[in-house]
């Protein structure tokens, strides 16, 4: 059963006040923060010390790394500032490279982006080169607030760019179908991204004083390494932006390993076993989630409806559907068979039946796929909730790392002051554009 977004934060907030109000009670070693808890502890500084002893340098470049993650070539050319001219600009133009290498086969190829080189559907990577993904993920999040405004404006359906993405918890309109075992991620997410903030923090030199958790209610909200602020606010600009950056720097590096080792490994023996084949067999027919007031279909389709067919021919999946409606072309008639019988009428101009939300299902499995399955879906979460969150964290936006490293580097540029000054209205900006990506779930249209 799904929740509106309207439900979620009922019941979200209300489990978080009682828990809250629970452990207040009975927990003396708990910190309450609103409705969050934060759970203090000491576990893991000495491994920290140990770890921060060695290799130091290998530690501060794995720091450098996340500051050209967040800024690019921005962030490239205050990382080798103390190099001479020639290799600051050399080496400011190679190292960002890795943010843009899994568009260059396909923007070579020219079926990425078939415009000119400074059109529109260039600039996101022309953005995350130059202003890695501080700046790029920024200009996206503009760009689909434009688009929903305009669509508000215009009256035609509108979706939300921004969702909630929790495990077992299906929320109406928002893109996202997580499994429940995507909470088993998040203690991998969380791990490596405080772990590796308190060494590099031990590295630098900073005093670590406690680790823990943050919980909202039940749910594991995240998790901290708190160092001593006011030392780290008076260390150098380039101490900070490593410890501040290195978190998001492990994210990536572990989505990376992972989608490696199921591309290098997994994938190759899923072929030799055709686990594809088998896979396959089982798919049931897709059921329909949600369809547009627009459509043709939307006095006919509703949600639960199984489409089991399209003019005759069988869709066991969504691809298959897809690919059928794309061989039809635009505005070309169809018939829709499903469970409760067949419905008739038109495709729309982009060849779509005008459905805005499906899912697959499946007849039962044996256990044995069953688990391959969720094994291979457990991984393939990790990398998924790695790298999200470990590229939005890089958002300029307080309390993010993103916003504390903007407020660094625009500080040691313009002064402490002003840095912080366009470091605070950077926020309200990126804040007013969450607002408008996820209005669609508050303030449906269609």
């Amino acid at each position: 059963m799904a929740l509106t977004i309207w439900e979620l934060l009922f019941w979200g907030f209300l489990q978080a006040i009682v828990v809250a109000a629970l452990v207040s009670k009975y927990v003396k070693n708990a910190q309450l923060v609103g409705p969050l808890i934060l759970w203090h502890s000491k576990a893991g500084l000495k491994w920290m010390g140990r770890v921060s002893k060695t290799y130091k340098r290998v530690w501060r470049a794995y720091g450098d790394i996340g500051i050209i993650l967040a800024f690019g070539f921005l962030g490239a050319w205050y990382v080798f500032r103390k190099h001479r001219l020639s290799k600051r600009i050399l080496l400011s133009l190679v190292t960002p490279l890795f943010l843009i290498a899994p568009f260059l086969s396909s923007l070579f190829l020219g079926s990425l982006v078939p415009s000119s080189l400074f059109g529109m559907a260039q600039m996101p990577i022309l953005f995350l080169y130059f202003g890695g993904y501080a700046t790029s993920l920024v200009f996206l999040l503009s760009q689909e607030a434009f688009k929903t405004l305009l669509g508000y404006l215009a009256g035609t359906p509108v979706q939300a760019a921004v969702a909630p993405a929790l495990p077992g918890i299906e929320v109406e309109g928002s893109p996202f179908r997580i499994p429940w075992y995507g909470w088993l991620a998040f203690p991998i997410l969380i791990a490596v991204h405080e772990l590796s903030h308190g060494v590099l923090a031990r590295v630098e030199g900073f005093r670590v004083k406690t680790t823990g958790i943050v919980l909202f209610g039940f749910f594991p909200f995240g998790a901290f390494v708190e160092p001593d602020e006011k030392q780290l606010r008076k260390g150098p600009a380039k101490k900070q932006l490593r410890v501040y950056s290195v978190g998001s720097t492990a994210n990536y590096l572990t989505a990376f390993i992972v989608i490696s080792f199921l591309l290098l490994a997994v994938n190759p023996a899923l072929e030799a076993a055709d686990f594809n084949g088998v896979y396959n067999s089982y798919y049931d027919s897709p059921e329909v989630v949600s369809v547009l007031e627009a459509s043709q279909f939307s006095d006919s389709l509703e949600k639960g409806d199984k489409i089991l067919s399209i003019n005759g021919s069988l869709t066991p999946s969504i691809g298959a559907l897809h690919n059928a409606t794309a061989l039809m072309g635009a505005n070309s008639y169809v018939s829709i068979t499903t469970q409760r019988g067949s419905f008739e009428g038109y495709l729309d101009d982009n060849a779509k039946i005008g459905i805005s939300s499906l899912r697959d299902t499946f007849r039962e499995m044996p256990w044995e796929l069953t688990l391959l399955v969720d094994v291979i879906g457990f991984l393939g979460l990790v990398v998924f909730f790695n790298f999200v969150v470990g590229v939005m964290n890089l958002l300029p936006m307080y309390p993010l790392d993103g916003g504390l490293m903007t407020s660094v580097i625009l500080g040691t540029w313009l002064g402490k002051k002003r840095g912080s000054m366009i470091a605070r209205w950077l926020t309200l900006y990126v804040l007013l554009l969450f607002a408008i990506n996820i209005a669609p779930l508050f303030f449906p249209n269609f």
